[in-house]
């Protein structure tokens, strides 16, 4: 995890300038009001439309033309839908408890064996038993593979993310238990691991997002005394920016209104006042709060067309359409609990009708 200086001040050039992707300097700081739909969930007459194996809807994913792929956790399935929640291939078996999910687009990387040929994953998972798998339909249609087994050391990983640094394809899984982020690259092997040990004792990195050649990661509070799940509560929060090697370049954010914070994306410029804001939402309270990029400071929650905090039961997952004309911001969500799951998506109001 060595880099040089010239590097890390680089890093965090980019870091401190993120406008390269975002509105720009101003950003509104008035509430603005969206518009949430819910497009899938495992009961009846809740959603468009129903998946009963949609339970605990976590890690999100969204393919070139617009499919999205969701873990459900509790039923270790990772499903396929259309932009407006139908189903469009079958569920394939994720053993076990799958919560993070990327699309491989390095077709040098990742390789699983088939036979005598290693065939790069299209899609990479990280589960809570300590695994982090691969899929090719190629190898296996209809399960994910073991790539890195470290259940023997009581891991237990939440989030995943990839990214492309100077020596090549990086996988990025936080071990929530383990207190680290945990890196491999595109042959599977471990290049060690880090994290911020000036954060407040007993958090941990929750999840993490590659965004504008950085990576996100969010820090949890560990609920003892086994220190597998978070301890959700006002303030209980950080989010830190890392370079792609794992050196830390700044705090994002601290306690304030963060609550488990895991889903992590950048609004485009056209996603309402918050149009190029840093949206990061609580698994916790289940609020959507915006952030400026730059600074870090709250700009304050989404709301809805009653001006009130958007509260989704159960929030994980946060991600953007960038390929299409309209600002969508699609989530998933675990309600009641964990025993339940939803897809949806949100849009500013005046885009809605």
């Amino acid at each position: 995890m060595k880099t040089s200086m010239t590097n890390v001040s680089r890093n965090l050039r980019r870091a401190a300038s993120l406008g390269a992707i975002l509105l720009g300097e101003t950003l509104a700081l008035s509430a603005q009001n969206y518009h949430q739909t819910l497009l899938v969930s495992d009961l009846s007459n809740v959603a468009a439309h129903t998946d009963t194996n949609l339970v605990n809807a976590w890690g999100l994913a969204i393919g070139e033309e617009g499919t999205l792929v969701v873990c459900a956790t509790e039923s270790s399935l990772a499903g396929f839908y259309r932009p407006d929640g139908r189903r469009v291939a079958d569920s394939i078996a994720v053993e076990e408890d799958p919560t993070g999910v990327e699309i491989n687009r390095w077709g040098d990387a990742f390789r699983l064996m088939s036979g005598h040929v290693a065939r790069p994953s299209r899609l990479l998972f990280v589960t809570e038993q300590g695994k982090i798998m691969g899929w090719n339909p190629r190898v296996n249609a209809s399960e994910a593979v073991v790539a890195v087994d470290n259940s023997a050391a009581d891991a237990v990983y939440k989030g995943v993310a990839l990214a492309r640094s100077r020596r090549g394809p990086r996988l990025y899984a936080t071990n929530f238990r383990g207190g680290r982020v945990e890196v491999y690259d595109g042959s599977w092997h471990s290049l060690g691991a880090f994290t911020d040990p000036a954060v407040d004792p007993g958090f941990a990195p929750f999840n993490i997002v590659h965004l504008g050649g950085v990576l996100f990661v969010t820090f949890a509070k560990q609920q003892a005394p086994d220190f597998e799940d978070d301890q959700p509560g006002p303030g209980n929060g950080f989010v830190d920016i890392f370079d792609l090697d794992g050196h830390l370049l700044r705090r994002f954010a601290s306690h304030g209104p963060l609550n488990s914070p895991w889903g992590v994306a950048m609004a485009p410029r056209h996603f309402g006042p918050f149009g190029g804001a840093l949206l990061i939402g609580n698994f916790g309270d289940g609020h959507l709060n915006a952030f400026h990029p730059h600074t870090g400071a709250f700009l304050g929650p989404l709301t809805d067309a009653q001006g009130n905090a958007i509260a989704i039961d159960g929030l994980w997952a946060l991600r953007f359409r960038h390929d299409e004309g309209d600002a969508v911001l699609y989530f998933t969500a675990g309600p009641g609990g964990e025993t339940h799951g939803v897809i949806g998506k949100i849009e500013p109001e005046r885009q809605h009708h």
